[in-house]
């Protein structure tokens, strides 16, 4: 019979302390919630401490942050990376809702965490994560914390609702606009933001682009209100928005799930709160309405389209044969008019130009004797096709065969169609339908050549939009020479002729009939009742410490009309 013998432990056996750690987090910035995040902190700090058995590692705390994620929660991920480190045994937390919300997260974080060892303890629930029970209860408890959520949430939308429908904005309903900040409840204009709004609708409505207006203000170094960079987007945003009439648009967008926290576009699947004059204005309410019409006729173009199958057929067949570059497939939306261009064309030599696909088409179609595309013939036969130099379309073949075919050009009278020529003229109509219209529009005319003046715009540094408009004559020959008017200037000298504090439009109106521009200096101002009045116009100084320019030059102009007469004299 066999015999055991049991050898005891020379070494007494030392129980190594377990490796606690404890996390908080709240989700608002008040008062009573940032005490209560530090008496969590001193709660754990204190309860950790005092067990023989634990030895403290630190107490996460998150503040200020949703419970329905955790990707936004940086101390809460410093954790879970401090879990797989191997320096934490045990997390000690409040309740499930401050561990989180989300019955998705929570399950997966506790499972990772189960994977690695460590334990959660939740005291409220008194739930321990390694328990044999404890992804039950966790589950359970957990589905009613993400249903608080949403309650939570739906009692806030209807709170901010009411607030909407009252028509005076709060705490709540308060949102961050560039141009604007929030005094109790008010939005009060920020004046150098201010400015850069009217820069945007003005440079836009002066035909520059969103892209172009985003270019000049990155290159201007002017950052957003959150620092960053100008973007087609920003620039969009600020162009479509209300809140710069004075007036404000509630629920533009609404948010589908408190838990993913995904937001729509309000498109009439909620009501919407227009309120009136609740504050200052940055841009008038009738330039506003003319930059909307004008960006839904920049807009006007062709819904996307697929590629036709002939498209897809020619594209990656067609070669340069010079450089070996593959030919790409444009379409002018403006002109109907679709075509082949070499992908390096302006730097190949071989100066091709473009191709005609509809003309490429025919031509292919004839040289098989077939009517139009077919798309089976042609990929049994074609297999690449190369342009030389003398635009000669070169077919090769699979059964070995070369074809040639010279192609000519006729793009300039393809484009030219009268279709095209009507639907150019349609959209300069459109246009010309939202186009803003002054006073002085077909008001001023010039003297010598009877032409009408047009408004431009220049950038002036001492103006306070940073522009200024001015007045000229549309052909402006050498002959007329005709002075260009300041707009603002001219308004202060019609305003002194009717004897009028401030420009006043409908008295101009209801007064003069037009005015004529003759030489340098001279407005001839006709009235209604037939009554012609001359007046001078001063030319702004465009460096006010130069006053003496005016008397320099007239004393200049004086001086060279003696020479000369002198000059004769003696001759």
């Amino acid at each position: 019979m066999k015999k055991v013998t049991k050898i005891e432990p020379s070494l007494p056996t030392v129980q190594r302390k377990k490796r606690v750690a404890a996390y908080v987090r709240v989700s608002k910035e008040v008062d009573r919630l940032k005490h209560s995040l530090s008496s969590q902190i001193s709660y754990y700090n204190d309860m950790i401490q005092r067990n023989p058995e634990w030895e403290f590692v630190r107490v996460y705390a998150d503040e200020f942050i949703s419970g329905t994620g955790t990707a936004k929660r940086t101390e809460f991920q410093r954790m879970i990376s401090d879990c797989e480190s191997g320096n934490i045994d045990i997390i000690l937390t409040k309740s499930i809702s401050r561990f989180a919300r989300n019955t998705i997260d929570l399950l997966e974080t506790v499972r990772h965490l189960k994977d690695l060892g460590v334990e959660v303890i939740f005291e409220r629930e008194n739930i321990n994560s390694l328990s044999k029970d404890g992804e039950l209860m966790l589950t359970i408890l957990a589905s009613y914390a993400q249903e608080e959520v949403r309650s939570i949430s739906e009692n806030i939308k209807w709170r901010m609702r009411k607030s909407m429908a009252s028509g005076k904005p709060n705490a709540v309903t308060s949102f961050h606009i560039y141009g604007y900040r929030w005094e109790d409840d008010t939005l009060v204009i920020v004046p150098e933001e201010a400015a850069i709004v009217r820069r945007i609708f003005d440079e836009y409505q002066s035909g520059k682009s969103m892209y172009r207006i985003a270019q000049e203000l990155k290159k201007d170094n002017i950052p957003t209100k959150e620092g960053g960079q100008w973007g087609c987007d920003r620039i969009s945003r600020i162009l479509k928005n209300i809140t710069y009439t004075g007036n404000i648009l509630h629920q533009k967008g609404y948010i589908v799930d408190p838990i993913t926290k995904k937001r729509n576009a309000n498109n009439g699947e909620l009501p919407q709160y227009y309120v009136e004059n609740t504050h200052e204005a940055i841009i008038p309410k009738s330039e506003f309405d003319y930059v909307q019409e004008l960006i839904k006729t920049r807009s006007i173009q062709k819904p996307w389209q697929k590629h036709s199958p002939d498209v897809d057929f020619f594209r990656k067949k067609i070669i340069c044969k010079i450089c070996g570059e593959k030919y790409c497939h444009q379409i002018d939306s403006k002109k109907d008019y679709n075509y082949w261009r070499h992908k390096s064309y302006i730097k190949c030599l071989c100066n091709h130009g473009i191709i005609n696909h509809n003309k490429l088409v025919a031509i292919t179609a004839e040289i098989f004797g077939l009517n139009g595309f077919n798309e089976t013939v042609f990929s049994d036969m074609i297999e690449e096709l190369y342009v030389d130099e003398s635009k000669i379309l070169e077919y090769h073949l699979f059964d070995g065969r070369i074809i040639r075919k010279k192609y000519k050009s006729t793009s300039r009278n393809d484009k030219c169609t009268s279709a095209n020529k009507a639907n150019l003229s349609g959209i300069r109509q459109d246009i010309s339908k939202v186009m803003v219209k002054s006073v002085f529009t077909s008001k001023i005319q010039c003297g010598v050549c009877q032409c009408n003046f047009c408004r431009d715009k220049q950038i002036g540094k001492r103006s306070s939009s940073g522009v200024y408009y001015y007045w000229r004559c549309q052909k402006h020959t050498e002959q007329c020479m005709a002075v260009g008017l300041r707009d603002d200037v001219l308004r202060e000298i019609i305003s002194g002729v009717m004897k009028t504090e401030q420009f006043d439009e409908a008295l101009f109106l209801g007064n003069f009939d037009r005015i004529i521009v003759k030489g340098v200096d001279v407005l001839e101002l006709h009235h209604k009742d037939g009554k012609i009045e001359e007046i001078l116009y001063e030319h702004p100084l465009v460096n006010p410490n130069l006053r003496w320019a005016k008397k320099r030059k007239q004393a200049q102009s004086s001086f060279m009309k003696d020479y000369n007469k002198g000059s004769e004299n003696n001759g």
